[in-house]
């Protein structure tokens, strides 16, 4: 201990691990306790504002995501009942949101806001088709678990304040103009929801959300390697929740389950938090092992069904990387760059 004391730097590696180790934990641990469905959101959100803000979530930022959220999540809830029985057109005015906020991110605008409304946007409309009960669960959701990770977050940094400095963001190809980025991300996450909506599948958060993050971290211009490795990621991710399923049912407790997150955080976040291309692509598949996890404990869910989800997530992943590499162009054809900060 007193090396690490002498060490602002590796002071600072430790307290960075242990905000989302226990951040993620804690995140998990109150939606789990207080039984708020779907508690995996709540740790993705954590994990996406410990492991891609370059400092420290101030009261102002915190409040502004979660007034964000609601607003997204239930603007997307209001458009989506109101035309549950036109699919057609709900369809549509949907597909002109995301392409809309597709293009916001190809202008450089803030990632992290995008992401979150482009999860929103995607979630509720298809549990709205399903059932307006489920429309306003997923908002419902969507909105409390942001609370939960803000605070979760702003529980941590009190706890272990030390920050390291923040690696240089790693630039991201861009695109020959924002259209051919928003077109192309528009007609991979479009056609997912199509299927969920015209053959009433279920599990439709974790699965489109996992999209979402899919499409919106892939970097068209490093070629297919990158994007078979962020794929495999995705399925490793998946199995890892599996078996952190199975770990569970060995002792099922809450205790047990808040050993079990707050271990997949202690071996993701220091890989997470060293930056780079890596660090995208590891944490894509940390959250993909919390979805995944986090969905099988879902009242009511039947545990048996685990294979047939995680087939879901394969597919949906080998699918959205397929299209990145048939829709957007390849990097001798970009000159310019965005950073990869999501």
């Amino acid at each position: 201990m007193p090396l690490l004391r002498d060490d602002p730097a590796e002071t600072a590696r430790l307290h960075g691990a242990l905000r989302f180790a226990v951040g993620t934990t804690l995140a998990f641990g109150i939606c789990e306790a207080m039984a708020w469905p779907p508690a995996f959101l709540a740790p993705v959100f954590a994990c996406l504002l410990l492991g891609g803000l370059p400092v420290a979530l101030s009261p102002k930022m915190g409040l502004g995501l979660m007034i964000m959220e609601g607003v997204g999540a239930y603007a997307a809830f209001g458009i989506a009942s109101m035309f549950q029985h036109e699919p057609v057109v709900q369809f549509g005015i949907v597909g002109i949101f995301l392409f809309i906020f597709f293009g916001a991110l190809a202008h450089g605008r803030n990632p992290l806001v995008i992401v979150l409304t482009l999860i929103s946007f995607t979630v509720v409309p298809v549990e709205t088709m399903a059932a307006t009960a489920r429309g306003m669960g997923a908002a419902l959701g969507l909105t409390r678990g942001m609370v939960v990770a803000v605070v979760a977050v702003w529980v941590v940094q009190v706890l272990w304040p030390a920050r390291a400095s923040a690696p240089e963001p790693v630039p991201m190809r861009g695109f020959d103009s924002p259209l051919s980025r928003a077109i192309a991300g528009t007609l991979i996450v479009l056609p997912v929801m199509l299927v969920y909506q015209m053959y009433s599948l279920t599990d439709a958060i974790p699965v489109l959300s996992s999209v979402i993050v899919i499409v919106t971290t892939l970097d068209a211009g490093r070629g297919v390697t990158k994007s078979v490795a962020r794929m495999a990621a995705c399925i490793l991710g998946g199995f890892a929740g599996i078996l952190a399923v199975l770990a569970l049912t060995i002792a099922p407790h809450l205790v047990t389950l808040c050993l079990i997150v707050f271990l997949l955080g202690a071996f993701f976040a220091p890989r997470i938090l060293a930056g780079g291309t890596d660090a995208v692509t590891i944490r894509t598949a940390y959250i993909q092992a919390v979805i995944v996890f986090g969905h099988e404990l879902t009242p009511g869910g039947d545990a048996g069904l685990w294979l047939s989800r995680f087939v879901q997530f394969a597919i949906a992943c080998i699918f959205a990387v397929g299209m990145m590499a048939l829709l957007m162009p390849r990097a001798a054809d970009h000159e310019g760059e965005l950073p990869e900060t999501i």
